[in-house]
C-alpha cells in the first residue's frame, strides 16, 4: 500500500442534518484543485475514487465513514496517459486508458480488484498511428446498460471519408465482435453523434446534416449497426421543415427502442420553439414516431429571465434523459450561458456542444428505470488566469418535462435557481438521482452567510418538494453536485473543495 504523502492535518467530520447524515473524507497532501478524479462507486465494501495527481495515478478506497483505508498507486499507467474511462462491476473495475508513445496511441485496460490492487497485466485493446497534428484523444468508450458489453471505438478521417472502427468486449475484456464501417463526411455539414451499445449488441448513433457550419440541422438519420456486420441500416427521421440542435440518444432496452431528443426551431438560427422527440425501433424502422412539442406560453413566461419572451429558450440545453418503466421519459433541461471579458455574449450558435452521457445508474426497483448523469469527470481549474481575460458562467433554472410512451407531454415543472461563477463552473449546475420514488435535484446556492446544497424532489405526478438543505460547516465546503455519484438506493458521494483540497462527502438520505 502506497500513500500519497502525509496528511496536512488529521481531521474527521460528521454532520447530522434532519433527514441526512454527512461524512467527509480527510484532505490529502497534493490533492488540490488541480488534480483529475472520477468517482468509481462502491466496489466490494469500499467506496472507490480514481485520481490523477500530475503524472501519477491512484486508486483510493474509503470505508463507510470515508476514512482512507488504501491509496494504491498504479505505476503501470504511463506518464503520457491523457484519457481514462472507468467501467465498474460489483467486485472489480476496469480503467481503460490511452497514451501516446512515438506518435503511436495505445488503448489499454487494466483490471483493479476491490482492494485497489491491479489484477494481471494491462490488456491491449487497440493502437493507432497518428500524425504530429492529430488530436490526442482517439478512442471513445460506451457501455451497455447491463454492462455485459464494452464498446471501444475510433473514427479515422481521410478526405471526405470517415472510417469507424469498433470493438466490443465482454466483462472479461475478451473481444466478442468488431466492425469497420465506412461513412461519408463533410466537416462543414455532417455530424455523427456518440455511439450507444445496447444490451443485445446493437450500435446506435445519430447522423445530422446542415447547410453551413453555423446552421441548425435540417436532416436526421438514425444509424444502426447489427452484431457481426460491417454495414449500418439508415432510418430517416422526418423533421417536417423544422431545424434541430444536436441530438441525444437514449436506448430503452426494456422496450427495444431508441429515444432521440433535441430542441427545434422553424427556421435557420431562429428562436427555440420547443422540444423535438422521436422513437425508433431498429426491428421495425418504418414505424418511427416523431413529435414536436411546442413550449407553452406559461413555461415561456417562467423561463424568461429578462422579459424577452420570444427568445426565452435560446439559452436552454438538454442535460440528460431518465427512462421510466412505462416507456416514457423524463427530460432535464437547464438554462446556461457564458461571457468572456473583452468578447461579446456567446449563445447556442457559438457553442452547440453535445451532452456527454455516462453509464446509467440502476439496480433499484423504483418508478424510474434509472438515473443517468451527464457529467462524471472533474475539470481542474485551468482557467484564463494567465491571460488578460476571465469567463463568467451562468447556470440558471432547470426545466423538467415528462413525456409518456407516445412522446406526448404529461407535465412540466420548473426548479428555480440562479448561479454564477468566474473561470470555473465546477460548483455550478446540478446532479440528479432517483430516491424514494422521486427524482432529487441537488444544486448549490449562496445566501448571505454560507453556501447551501439544496435538495429538491420531483415526484411521478410532477409535484415538487424541497427537502432540508445540507450546509457546509462555517461555509468551509464547496460542493460539486454535478459530479456526484449515487452508490446505493439512498446514498451519494459528492466531491468538495475544503481549504483548497479535494475531499469527498458521503450523504445518507433518510426518507
Amino acid at each position: 500500500m502506497k500513500w500519497m504523502g502525509c496528511f496536512l492535518w488529521f481531521f474527521f467530520a460528521v454532520a447530522i442534518v434532519q433527514g441526512q447524515r454527512v461524512v467527509y473524507s480527510s484532505p490529502v497532501n497534493d490533492e488540490n484543485a488541480e488534480i483529475n478524479f472520477e468517482i468509481v462507486g462502491k466496489v466490494g465494501n469500499r467506496y472507490v475514487v480514481y485520481k490523477q495527481v500530475r503524472s501519477r495515478h491512484y486508486v483510493s478506497l474509503y470505508d463507510e465513514d470515508m476514512k482512507l483505508v488504501n491509496n494504491e498507486q498504479l505505476n503501470v499507467i504511463p506518464d503520457k496517459t491523457f484519457n481514462v474511462d472507468v467501467v465498474a462491476y460489483p467486485d472489480y473495475f476496469f480503467l481503460i486508458y490511452q497514451y501516446n508513445r512515438n506518435r503511436q496511441v495505445f488503448c489499454k485496460a487494466i483490471k483493479v480488484n476491490a482492494n485497489g490492487s491491479q489484477v494481471g497485466e494491462p490488456m491491449l485493446l487497440d493502437d493507432s498511428r497518428i500524425s504530429a497534428f492529430s488530436e490526442k484523444k482517439i478512442y471513445s468508450v460506451s457501455v451497455s446498460e447491463d454492462k455485459q458489453k464494452i464498446l471501444v471505438y475510433k473514427a479515422l478521417r481521410k478526405g471526405n471519408k470517415l472510417t469507424l472502427i469498433a470493438k466490443v468486449f465482454n466483462p472479461l475484456i475478451e473481444l466478442t465482435d468488431s466492425a469497420q464501417i465506412l461513412l461519408t463526411y463533410n466537416e462543414k455539414r455532417d455530424s455523427y453523434g456518440e455511439l450507444t451499445i445496447t444490451n443485445k449488441g446493437l450500435i446506435v448513433f445519430p447522423y445530422t446534416e446542415k447547410h453551413t457550419a453555423r446552421d441548425n440541422f435540417f436532416l436526421l438519420n438514425t444509424l444502426v449497426r447489427f452484431p457481426q456486420s460491417d454495414s449500418v441500416a439508415k432510418i430517416n427521421i422526418p423533421l417536417q421543415n423544422n431545424y434541430i440542435d444536436e441530438v441525444s440518444v437514449k436506448y430503452d432496452n426494456l422496450n427495444n427502442r431508441a429515444l432521440l431528443n433535441s430542441l427545434y426551431t422553424d427556421k435557420v438560427r431562429g428562436n427555440i420553439l420547443g422540444l423535438f422527440a422521436a422513437i425508433v425501433s431498429p426491428g421495425n424502422p418504418d414505424d418511427a414516431r416523431v413529435v414536436f412539442n411546442l413550449f407553452p406560453d406559461s413555461v415561456r413566461n417562467k423561463m424568461s429571465m429578462e422579459g424577452y419572451i420570444q427568445s426565452a429558450f435560446n439559452d436552454i440545453y438538454l442535460r440528460n434523459a431518465v427512462l421510466k418503466l412505462d416507456g416514457g421519459v423524463i427530460l432535464n433541461l437547464e438554462d446556461f450561458s457564458t461571457r468572456t471579458s473583452g468578447s461579446p455574449y456567446r449563445n447556442r450558435f457559438d457553442y452547440l456542444y453535445g451532452s456527454p452521457y455516462s453509464s446509467p445508474y440502476g439496480g433499484f426497483n423504483d418508478y424510474y428505470l434509472y438515473s443517468p448523469s451527464y457529467y462524471g469527470y472533474y475539470r481542474p481549474y485551468y482557467s484564463n488566469r494567465y491571460y488578460n481575460s476571465h469567463t463568467e458562467y451562468y447556470y440558471n433554472n432547470i426545466l423538467v418535462i415528462s413525456l409518456d410512451k407516445d412522446l406526448k407531454p404529461e407535465w412540466n415543472t420548473m426548479l428555480f435557481k440562479k448561479q454564477v461563477a468566474v473561470d470555473t463552473d465546477n460548483f455550478l449546475s446540478f446532479g440528479s438521482v432517483v430516491m424514494g420514488g422521486a427524482l432529487h435535484y441537488l444544486f448549490m446556492e449562496s445566501d448571505r452567510s454560507s453556501s447551501i446544497l439544496n435538495d429538491n424532489a420531483v415526484f411521478p405526478n410532477g409535484e415538487t418538494k424541497r427537502f432540508p438543505t445540507v450546509k457546509g460547516s462555517a461555509n468551509a465546503y464547496n460542493y460539486m453536485p454535478k459530479l456526484m455519484k449515487q452508490v446505493s438506493s439512498n446514498t451519494v458521494i459528492i466531491p468538495c473543495i475544503y481549504r483548497g483540497n479535494i475531499i469527498f462527502a458521503k450523504i445518507d438520505f433518510e426518507r
